[in-house]
């Protein structure tokens, strides 16, 4: 699966990205593995009109809208640093959302 996944880069570019930037794609994963440090923060803060858990997901669900958004604006290799630290922070609302939809599922 792996071969496959590789084998669509040089399809998609015309001039290959260059390792630090794919370095910080790579990077982007990080929130999901810091889920244990996000969780407390997001149990302690909220919005009582909307409760614990729905006040993030809206919250994170309008990000991730934004974001994309904003992603699709960037095209080409000069913006390919920006579209890195644009899904660095997608993943992290993603990784936010996932967080209070499973405390919102398990409640």
């Amino acid at each position: 699966m792996c071969v496959s996944a590789g084998i669509t880069l040089p399809l998609t570019y015309d001039v290959l990205p260059e390792y630090s930037v794919l370095s910080l794609f790579a990077a982007g994963t990080i929130p999901f593995s810091l889920k244990f440090l996000t969780a407390p923060f997001l149990e302690r803060y909220h919005f009582v009109e909307y409760g614990k858990r729905k006040t993030w997901v809206v919250i994170s669900g309008f990000c991730v809208a934004l974001i994309l958004l904003l992603m699709s604006r960037l095209t080409g290799v000069q913006h390919q640093v920006h579209i890195a630290v644009a899904f660095f922070f997608m993943v992290a609302c993603i990784s936010v959302q996932g967080i209070s939809l499973n405390v919102l599922a398990l409640k």
